[in-house]
């Protein structure tokens, strides 16, 4: 019985689907003579593909040619954890190389975002000011840490006498005098008595000494008055931001631990809602949500005065809230009765009886 591949192989033989004829192959013999054999037809070479197939793969046959494909299952890609929108820009930037965050510590929050981006600008700056100039590094020191331009201008704006070599001072008598005057002046010596004792040094020939001195004690003394400047900037700053974090800390627990504030009571949520309302800075304006409002607000210096002037008494604003509503109720009562005011007060009693007022409206006068 001849098999599938045979049946094949006479199918094709018979009526070939490509229309070209097969060329006869030369293969040399053991002699070196060529002679010409019959090339296997298509079916012959895929039997005999079959035939050495392995239980492991499965040939996959294109016209002259055999490849084995891995019968083993392919293993599923992990797919990625669920990610909010915030999330996946904050990968997507970090993939860019914009920004750069552990993603064991990343906070999948928009605030979580900010904060990396606010770290990331600090990083850009840092570096950014390791390549200036030392000076400068300085001056945007200083003004980061909220000192006034004016003075590091002032500290930095007389002669640098760092720059000034001491080997250079041979032979520069205009020089040597501007040290040693200016050392004396700041040691609060007179016109006069400066212009004598530098005299005094040229003509016994020991300016350039003294000079050398003076220069040295002119950097001693500017280094210094830099540094105390710079220090005592950074003291400054680091004092105001100690007293803001303990003022927050304190109305923190001052807020926490109240159950009602001028009379209003607040929860746990308003607590924390209120602490924001006061402190959270909008990241657009940098100011808080009550600076704008009480910018928004022509009156509210005027209001809070007003409070403070009447010790936040609210019994007259109670009287007054209790008389509109009584009057309110008695309206809706009379009308919703149908008796008049005066019909009320008459001294004639007339009999009323369940039929003649329609209480379901009593309830809805109530609602005021």
């Amino acid at each position: 019985m001849a098999s599938n591949f045979q049946e094949l192989q006479k199918t094709w033989d018979k009526n070939p689907n490509d229309g070209s004829s097969q060329p006869n192959l030369v293969v040399p013999s053991d002699d070196s003579k060529q002679k010409s054999v019959a090339p296997k037809s298509y079916f012959e070479s895929l039997q005999d593909t079959w035939d050495r197939g392995t239980p492991s793969t499965t040939p996959v046959v294109t016209r002259g040619e055999t490849k084995p494909v891995d019968s083993k299952p392919k293993e599923k890609e992990e797919e990625p954890e669920d990610m909010s929108e915030i999330g996946i820009l904050a990968k997507h930037l970090k993939d860019e190389g914009v920004i750069d965050y552990d993603d064991e510590e990343f906070e999948d929050t928009e605030d979580g975002l900010v904060n990396i981006v606010k770290k990331q600008i600090e990083k850009g700056v840092i570096d950014y000011k390791e390549n200036l100039d030392p000076v400068a590094k300085q001056f945007l020191d200083f003004i980061e840490d909220g000192g006034d331009p004016q003075h590091f201008t002032k500290a930095y704006s007389t002669v640098d006498f760092s720059r000034i070599d001491k080997t250079s001072l041979k032979g520069k008598g205009e020089l040597q005098k501007q040290l040693v005057a200016e050392l004396m002046r700041r040691d609060g010596y007179t016109r006069e008595e400066i212009i004598e004792e530098i005299q005094d040094l040229v003509n016994g020939n020991v300016l350039h000494g003294r000079a050398s001195r003076s220069l040295r004690k002119l950097q001693d003394s500017q280094n210094k008055e830099r540094a105390d400047l710079l220090k005592s900037q950074k003291e400054q700053a680091s004092k105001k931001k100690e007293d803001e974090q303990s003022f927050l800390t304190s109305l923190r627990d001052n807020i926490d631990g109240k159950e009602e504030i001028a009379g209003f009571p607040i929860g746990k949520k308003q607590k924390k809602a209120f602490y924001d309302y006061i402190t959270r800075p909008d990241r657009k304006t940098g100011k808080t949500k009550l600076v704008m409002d009480s910018e928004a607000d022509k009156d509210a210096q005027l209001k809070m005065a007003w409070l403070y002037f009447n010790n936040f008494n609210f019994e007259k604003v109670e009287k007054k809230a209790r008389t509109k509503a009584a009057s309110n109720l008695r309206a809706n009562l009379e009308r919703a009765s149908g008796v008049s005011r005066k019909k009320l007060k008459s001294k004639s009693r007339t009999k009323v009886t369940g039929d003649d007022i329609n209480f379901s409206l009593f309830s809805k006068a109530m609602k005021l």
